[in-house]
């Protein structure tokens, strides 16, 4: 199946939740369990996620003092666990992912394996690499000031994707960032031709930088992931026009998660984890939100990390 085809058969069984507190429980569970487990691309977590909830049951993943327990149990494949000499039983109940290349995977819980340890616990991924550039592309050493090493690589894998960061200070009316898609510029350099700007305030404080440059990574994203961007119907493209506020604030924020970034939740996002009773709007669409967020990964990282890939 499709991995797209997974996510909207996941966002749909949100949506048929009609109990608003179960709803919640599956929405903020899921968030977490894909935010920690970055060993699978982010429709795995997803689909592994949402099989997970239903196995636990509603009342282990609405105590959230359980989630870095069960977020982080070993889920491997047969063959990974057969390493240890230890195999699947007859009546395992496999969690099924959509792998790399089409395929469906099964994947295995400690409890379903006979030996398993089963109190042991995946260590947490406090660190995510970005892959090398694959051609020439700026240091980027005029945001040393502002951002770390890792985050300049980021930039780097944008200017892959032909769009450029840079520092702005004419900026209309103030404004402490701007993607600019209007002013392609023809370049020997970082392997071609640059068709975004994604430019930023001079001014900016220091820890505004990375949020800025990811919310205009993740507008990009979604104009290219529903067509807008390409569309010669649409002279002036806008993130806004084709995804509400909080599906952008949230698909920024899970890639901040899943990129170990320290980057703050957007206004939207914050105040509906300040109300923890709270499900999100019933409009919002799950399946944009987590394939947005896991294209921005991608993006940053210059690579996705699948299960045996």
């Amino acid at each position: 199946m499709n991995p797209i085809r997974h996510l909207v058969r996941t966002a749909r069984e949100i949506r048929q939740i009609t109990d608003p507190e179960r709803r919640r429980v599956v929405e903020r569970w899921l968030l977490e369990f894909v935010a920690v487990n970055v060993q699978l691309d982010t429709t795995q977590a997803v689909v592994a996620g949402e099989q997970l909830a239903r196995r636990y049951g509603h009342w282990a993943i609405a105590d959230e003092r359980n989630w870095d327990r069960l977020c982080r149990v070993p889920l491997r494949t047969e063959l990974e666990w057969s390493l240890d000499g230890l195999f699947p039983a007859d009546f395992a109940r496999p969690v099924t992912v959509p792998g790399s290349h089409g395929e469906e995977m099964e994947l295995f819980l400690p409890e379903d394996v006979p030996g398993a340890c089963l109190v042991e616990r995946v260590p947490p991924v406090e660190y995510r690499e970005v892959g090398a550039p694959e051609f020439p592309v700026p240091d980027f050493v005029d945001f040393s000031g502002h951002v770390g090493e890792r985050e300049r690589a980021m930039f780097a894998r944008i200017t892959e994707v032909h769009g450029l960061v840079r520092w702005e200070p004419d900026l209309f009316e103030d404004l402490s960032h701007h993607l600019d898609l209007e002013d392609p510029e023809e370049t020997e350099l970082y392997g071609g031709e640059i068709f975004f700007h994604l430019n930023l305030s001079p001014f900016l404080m220091q820890r505004g930088v990375m949020d800025r440059v990811l919310e205009m990574v993740t507008h990009l994203v979604v104009l290219y992931l529903t067509g807008t961007l390409e569309d010669p119907e649409v002279e002036f493209p806008h993130a806004m026009e084709v995804a509400s506020p909080l599906e952008l604030e949230m698909a920024a924020w899970l890639a901040a998660r899943r990129l170990r970034l320290e980057v703050p939740p957007g206004m939207g996002v914050a105040v509906w984890l300040s109300l923890p009773d709270m499900p999100v709007p019933e409009g919002l669409r799950w399946a944009l939100v987590f394939d947005v967020a896991g294209a921005v990964e991608g993006t940053l990282l210059g690579h996705r990390y699948q299960v045996n890939d």
